[in-house]
């Protein structure tokens, strides 16, 4: 089973370097890492480039820069499916990985032929004071006791429950479910709804990386409008309408459909409580859409934007 790692990087030279010798450390050596630059204006390719020529890993650490920025989304996508391995695992520019990540979680994707994507844990850590801080509830989640999860379409596991840091994934499968993808989706929340859509979805409960949490991280938002809430909504319709369509194409059963239906609705709902300011229509979702929100505060946001139309949230 050959290993890639693809690495999407943006003026990442920070904390570039760092993450580098993280993954030229591990215990077994990935046969590729794949990078694909998006456009960075600082010294982000240079150095990586001397990175390579210092170790001399010319035949397997090679870098691609797009022609014209994707996205980080879109870059991992597409990256992936330039490189040669059979399993993938996706790397950030400016975390540290654990010595025995890759060995770990190819060793549990070589015995488990129905896994198509695996998330493991992580241990975030702050570069700055006020940056946003994970919630306790996500990090009692993470038990590092070494069982292994399996996650399919249900309720509580319809939303992505790990960053795409901690993933890899078969490249047949990306293959397979690439098709469905739309433009806008985040590349981790994509794979984890299709994987627990096809019930080949897993956590291994192990700390397989540092998360460094900063201002640039790509997942940080600060400030929210009417606007903004809008076209999210419009994207999540054409995503969770995509989804259903691969759920209906893999003989999904009427309990799974009923569960992507249901948050159909309620985004359908959330576009006319903030559009039309309808506070009154808010409090349907608050009784029976709860559980389609990822976090109970994008609720309250909705409320928010619906009367105020501005936010402008911590980092």
């Amino acid at each position: 089973m050959k290993i890639s790692v693809v690495m999407a990087t943006y003026n990442g030279k920070k904390f570039l370097k760092e993450q580098m010798e993280s993954i030229y450390i591990q215990t077994l050596k990935p046969d590729e890492v794949y990078f694909s630059d998006d456009g960075s204006i600082d010294d982000t390719i240079s150095i990586i480039q001397s990175f390579i020529d210092r170790y001399q890993l010319t035949d397997q650490w090679k870098i691609h820069v797009n022609l014209q920025n994707k996205g980080y989304a879109k870059n991992f996508l597409d990256a992936s499916l330039q490189v040669e391995g059979d399993v993938i695992f996706f790397a950030d520019q400016d975390d540290i990985w654990i010595p025995d990540r890759i060995e770990i979680m190819a060793d549990i994707m070589e015995k488990h032929k129905e896994i198509n994507l695996l998330c493991s844990n992580l241990e975030p850590f702050y570069e700055n004071k006020d940056t946003r801080k994970w919630s306790r509830s996500d990090l009692v989640q993470m038990k590092n006791d070494g069982s292994l999860e399996r996650h399919a379409m249900t309720v509580s596991d319809f939303h992505l429950k790990r960053s795409g840091c901690t993933m890899c994934i078969r490249k047949a499968y990306l293959q397979e479910v690439l098709p469905y993808w739309k433009e806008g989706w985040a590349h981790d929340d994509f794979v984890w709804k299709m994987s627990v859509t096809s019930n080949t979805c897993a956590i291994i409960q192990y700390c397989s990386m540092k998360r460094r949490m900063h201002f640039n991280n790509a997942s940080v938002v600060r400030l929210r409008t009417r606007e903004w809430r809008l076209r999210q909504f419009d994207n999540l319709l054409q995503q969770y309408y995509s989804l259903k369509e691969y759920a209906q194409n893999i003989g999904s059963n009427s309990s799974e459909l009923t569960i992507i239906d249901k948050n159909i609705e309620s985004i359908d709902i959330r576009k006319k409580v903030v559009k039309d300011r309808n506070v009154w229509l808010w409090l349907l979702l608050y009784v029976k859409y709860k559980d389609c929100y990822p976090r109970i505060k994008g609720l309250y946001l909705d409320w928010y934007l619906s009367v105020l139309g501005k936010y402008k949230g911590a980092n």
